[in-house]
């Protein structure tokens, strides 16, 4: 167990973290998460300056996972992660992103998530869901059809937390979205808000996110 900070290039702000897998796989979720589905001030600054601009090092380790909450508590408070880093809470075994409530868009955010609930109002939904030509999969059949394919769900709280499903419509029964285009539109990135602490994304946009790091030179991102 171990825990390590990542640290801007162009800055020198860091954030401390811990994980039970190596270095290299740690990194490659984070920069693989960073695309688009998590939106902390950590993920921002790696889509600003660019996932070349950021290392990661060990600068801890531990046994269990109680001495691992406290030694990456102790790290954050030590190096200051939390005012002149990303850090962005400070609580044991709950040190990651920001919220809504702390996001520098959160009125015009929470605007788009108040007028997403009216759809249902639309004299162009049946049931929520858009009939006929104005529906986008109107027509469409076969891999052209995007509920068809296949999707994975991560959870907010827990970005391991991952689900991988055949389908839309599979996703869509297994968190009981009110309806299908709801999922679309996250998974095409429409739609930035999770749903009921979930984030949806289509299986092939993740598998890139998370092979983008191995694109970058091992020296550029792993310092022991």
């Amino acid at each position: 167990m171990i825990v390590y900070k990542i640290t801007c290039k162009i800055n020198g702000k860091i954030y401390v973290g811990q994980t039970s897998e190596t270095l290299k796989q740690r990194f490659k979720r984070h920069m693989g998460y960073q695309k688009d589905e998590h939106d902390t001030k950590f993920y921002r600054a790696v889509r600003k300056y660019g996932i070349e601009n950021f290392y990661i090092e060990q600068i801890d380790t531990a046994n269990n996972q109680e001495e691992l909450d406290e030694k990456e508590l102790y790290w954050i408070n030590k190096l200051d992660s939390l005012k002149s880093g990303y850090n962005t809470k400070a609580n044991k075994g709950k040190c990651g992103g920001d919220t809504l409530s702390n996001h520098p868009n959160k009125h015009f955010i929470s605007e788009k998530i108040r007028q997403s609930k009216i759809g249902d109002k639309n004299p162009m939904r049946i049931n929520g869901g858009l009939k006929g030509e104005k529906n986008g999969m109107f027509g469409k059949k076969g891999k052209d059809n995007s509920n068809s394919k296949k999707c994975v769900s991560i959870a907010v709280d827990n970005p391991d937390d991952v689900m991988i499903f055949n389908s839309i419509r599979e996703l869509q029964k297994h968190h009981n979205v009110t309806t299908d285009t709801m999922v679309c539109f996250r998974c095409n990135g429409r739609t930035k808000s999770p749903y009921k602490g979930y984030y949806f994304k289509y299986y092939e946009d993740y598998i890139e996110g998370q092979q983008t790091i191995e694109s970058i030179p091992k020296e550029k991102y792993f310092r022991e």
